[in-house]
């Protein structure tokens, strides 16, 4: 254990629907300070902290906060990191450390590893909500389904301090350097044509399409195409929703298709 973080966002005014009054806030503010008391007048070991919705009620919690945190949802990079500089200089000023206890959000244009990067940038500390995906947040947060595997790698990357690049240097990808798109297509487009298609046959030309696509970043990866190839594989042959994959990865490769390949694949 590192912190009591005594209140969480006592400043949040509520949903739309349903704002918080004055006298709501005041009074949930006025638990932060009497939660904060109580933790310091018990323990002398751990600090304190409240989570803030935002960046000024950090300013409100100093006077009882052995350490001060807020939370950031910022849609843009200039918004998270006015909050930040906000932050530091107030932090400054009454000598007290500063952090992050909730950030990264899907449904709030809001991605984990573009605020990471900014913390990353800034030398902030940071919590990150939430670990896993769950059934009720999972659609909007979370890093980790309960087998260890990932929704979206950057995620996890950011956590390292690795970031993409959104610079003007990116080397953008050239599936076809070697004309494996153009063998992808040409064997799908056989495949298609093919009276009596072979079922794994076609299995392996779409899961070859699948990794062209996926590694050269050609396709939105909500639905991964390999996702698709592997979920096939392990049901019963169905030649129609395969037929319905392969045409659609043709599709998707053929804009991709080099004229003057710097080798031929064999």
């Amino acid at each position: 254990m590192a912190f009591w973080d005594v209140q969480n966002e006592p400043d949040f005014q509520g949903p739309r629907e349903h704002p918080r009054t004055r006298e709501d806030l005041d009074r949930r503010m006025h638990l932060a300070r009497m939660f904060a008391d109580t933790v310091h007048e018990v323990d002398k070991v751990h600090p304190t902290t409240v989570g803030c919705t935002f960046e000024k009620c950090m300013e409100e919690t100093a006077a009882f906060a052995d350490v001060l945190s807020f939370h950031d949802y910022s849609p843009t990079v200039a918004q998270i990191d006015e909050n930040l500089s906000k932050a530091s200089a107030f932090a400054a000023r009454v000598h007290k450390p500063f952090f992050n206890t909730e950030m990264g959000c899907i449904g709030r244009a809001n991605p984990y590893d573009v605020i990471l990067h900014e913390y990353d940038k800034a030398h902030v500390g940071f919590y990150i909500w939430e670990l896993m995906i769950t059934h009720y947040w999972g659609n909007v947060h979370g890093v980790f389904y309960p087998d260890g595997s990932v929704r979206d790698p950057s995620i996890p990357a950011a956590l390292l301090g690795i970031f993409r690049n959104r610079g003007p240097n990116v080397v953008l990808e050239d599936p076809d350097r070697e004309s494996w798109v153009t063998t992808a297509v040409a064997e799908g487009e056989a495949w298609l044509a093919s009276p009596k298609p072979d079922w794994d046959g076609g299995l392996r030309i779409a899961e070859i399409e699948a990794n062209l696509l996926e590694a050269a970043q050609l396709v939105p990866m909500r639905t991964l195409p390999t996702r698709t190839v592997y979920l096939l594989r392990g049901g019963q042959p169905d030649i129609p929703a395969l037929r319905t994959a392969i045409s659609q990865y043709v599709a998707l490769l053929e804009p991709s298709i080099d004229s003057h390949p710097v080798t031929r694949h064999w």
